[in-house]
C-alpha cells in the first residue's frame, strides 16, 4: 500500500478507541457484577434484564459517538495531529480510515457489553470461539476489500483495512448475541422500537446541526490552531445539544439510564 498507511491506520485507530475506552469498557465493567449476581442467584429474568439495559445503553452512546467521528473525522484529524511532519495529505488519509473503522464502533461497543454476559457465568470459551471466527472473517474482509483497491491503484486503498475491522466487529457482535440468544439466556425486553426510533430521532438532529456547522465553518486546515479547537469543539457541543434534543423531544428521559434490576 502507499507509504504511510501504516501510521494513517495507527493515527486513526487511536480516535476510534477514544469512544470505546470512555463509554464501552466502562459499561462492560459496571455490568459486569449485576450479571454475576443474577447468574450466582439463578435469576434468569434479571440476567437477561440486565443485559437488555447495558445493550440500550451502549447503542444510545455508540451511535453518535460512530456518527460524530465519521461527520467529523476530517475537521477531527486536522485539528489533533495535523502540524509538523503530519500534512494535509495525511490528514485526509487518515480521515478515510477513521470514517471506515467508526461503522464499527456500536458492534465494538456492544461486543463490551455481550462478552461480560459469558464471563459472569465463567464461560471463557464461547467469547474465544467467537473471537478466533472474527479473526478469520477480518482477514478473509481484508484481503477481499483492500486487494481490489490496491491493484488499482487507489492511494486510499489502506480504508479498506479499517472497513474489514468495522465488518469484522459486526461479525463479533453477532456470534455473541447469537449464542445467547440460542442458550436463552437473552430475551429482549418490550419497548426496542421506540427506544431505536428516538435514537434515529436525535442521529438526525445531531447531523443535521453538525453538517450545517461544518459547511459554515468551511475548511479547518485553513484557520489557525486554536481557531481550529475552538471550531471543532463548538461543533462537537452543539452536535451533542441537538442530539440530547433529539431524544426528549420523542420521548427518552434521563432516569432511563437507572437500572433498576
Amino acid at each position: 500500500l502507499a507509504t504511510g498507511s501504516q501510521t494513517w491506520l495507527w493515527y486513526s485507530d487511536r480516535l476510534v478507541e477514544f469512544p470505546l475506552g470512555l463509554f464501552g469498557v466502562a459499561l462492560g465493567t459496571v455490568i459486569l457484577p449485576h450479571l454475576s449476581g443474577r447468574f450466582a442467584a439463578t435469576d434468569g429474568a434479571g440476567f437477561s434484564s440486565a443485559l437488555d439495559w447495558g445493550l440500550r445503553q451502549v447503542l444510545l452512546l455508540a451511535l453518535p459517538a460512530a456518527l460524530g467521528l465519521i461527520l467529523l473525522a476530517g475537521p477531527v484529524v486536522t485539528t489533533v495531529f495535523e502540524r509538523g511532519a503530519f500534512t494535509a495529505l495525511d490528514s485526509t488519509m487518515t480521515a478515510y480510515a477513521v470514517m471506515a473503522m467508526s461503522l464499527g464502533i456500536p458492534f465494538f461497543m456492544l461486543t463490551k457489553v455481550l462478552a461480560p454476559a459469558f464471563f459472569a457465568r465463567q464461560d471463557t470459551k464461547t467469547p474465544m470461539k467467537a473471537a478466533i471466527a472474527t479473526v478469520v472473517a477480518n482477514v478473509a474482509l481484508t484481503i477481499a476489500i483492500t486487494t481490489p483497491l490496491w491493484l488499482a491503484g487507489t492511494q486510499g486503498a489502506h480504508a479498506g483495512i479499517a472497513l474489514a475491522t468495522a465488518i469484522a466487529g459486526a461479525v463479533n457482535a453477532a456470534l455473541l448475541w447469537r449464542y445467547l440468544k440460542r442458550d436463552g439466556l437473552y430475551r429482549p425486553s418490550p419497548g426496542w422500537g421506540r427506544h431505536l426510533l428516538r435514537l434515529l430521532s436525535g442521529c438526525l438532529a445531531m447531523a443535521f446541526v453538525v453538517l450545517a456547522l461544518r459547511t459554515w465553518i468551511g475548511d479547518f486546515g485553513a484557520l489557525g490552531e486554536w481557531m481550529r479547537w475552538a471550531a471543532l469543539l463548538a461543533t462537537v457541543a452543539a452536535g451533542a445539544g441537538a442530539y440530547g434534543i433529539g431524544l426528549l423531544a420523542t420521548g427518552w428521559r434521563p432516569r432511563e439510564l437507572r437500572f433498576n434490576g
